[in-house]
């Protein structure tokens, strides 16, 4: 079925676009019964040009680099957040490139005499694996501050409640790895426990209700750890334990 402008069907909802795409005889499907059509949710086109006007508006009337990464980062982020349970990929893409041309043109009316290589120079660096990274350095310690992209926040696909769960059925374990969160269960050791999907960081096998779960520094506050959450893991009792002494060995 298609609309009156040759699209297939669909309408918006709460800023995403619900359409029914016709898909090929010999298309490999998920479901049992052999449909003619696959429904994809991705993020409505008036609400993307809307979001992008605004980021336009932001990069115009702004001047100072930290300033421009101040008001741009969390728009980005939380923008990309709200949609990444969709078929959001393809339009982070492109809207990174849109914000990459936005932003070489900021940089040629800031510097209408500057040359393309000071440009490139003072406002494009090396992070990590990636180039052109738009940012400045920090005039305290030298620290890259970045602009966030949009396509750095991973597409987190909704996954149905198991079977007949309940969040009072008693599974801290489970809703803790699912909502990030639980009353009964510290805020940091939810968020490990999603971050390294429900596994041990030695053994690689699922925590079970039942194990004892502990937490570790990874490096050794007496050599210089710290305890932020980026050195933690939870680790098995036991395999804290081996741990523990392989670390006093090395000591």
């Amino acid at each position: 079925m298609y609309d009156f402008e040759g699209q297939p069907a669909g309408f918006d909802f709460l800023g995403f676009n619900i359409r029914q795409y016709p898909i090929g005889k010999y298309a490999v499907r998920k479901t049992k019964v052999a449909l003619n059509f696959r429904t994809l949710i991705r993020p409505s086109k008036s609400k993307t040009r809307e979001h992008f006007a605004k980021m336009k508006e932001v990069i115009n009337k702004t001047r100072k680099t930290d300033v421009l990464l101040m008001e741009l980062n969390p728009k980005i982020i939380g923008w990309a957040r709200y949609y990444r349970t969709a078929v959001s990929y393809k339009t982070f893409k492109w809207l990174d490139t849109l914000l990459f041309k936005a932003l070489l043109k900021w940089q040629y009316k800031k510097h209408p005499t500057r040359s393309r290589k000071w440009l490139n120079q003072i406002y494009y660096h090396k992070k990590r694996e990636k180039n052109w990274v738009f940012g400045m350095k920090s005039p305290k310690n030298n620290e890259l501050v970045s602009l966030k992209s949009y396509t750095d926040v991973p597409i987190e696909r909704f996954v149905k409640v198991k079977g007949e769960k309940s969040p009072y059925d008693g599974d801290i374990l489970y809703w803790s790895l699912r909502l990030n969160n639980h009353p009964t269960m510290s805020g940091n050791v939810s968020k490990l426990l999603k971050k390294q999907k429900g596994l041990c960081n030695i053994c690689k096998l699922p925590f079970f209700p039942t194990d004892i779960i502990e937490r570790d520094h990874i490096i050794l506050l007496s050599k210089n750890g710290t305890n932020k959450i980026s050195n933690m893991q939870l680790l098995h009792g036991h395999c804290h334990k081996i741990k523990t002494a392989n670390d006093r060995k090395l000591v």
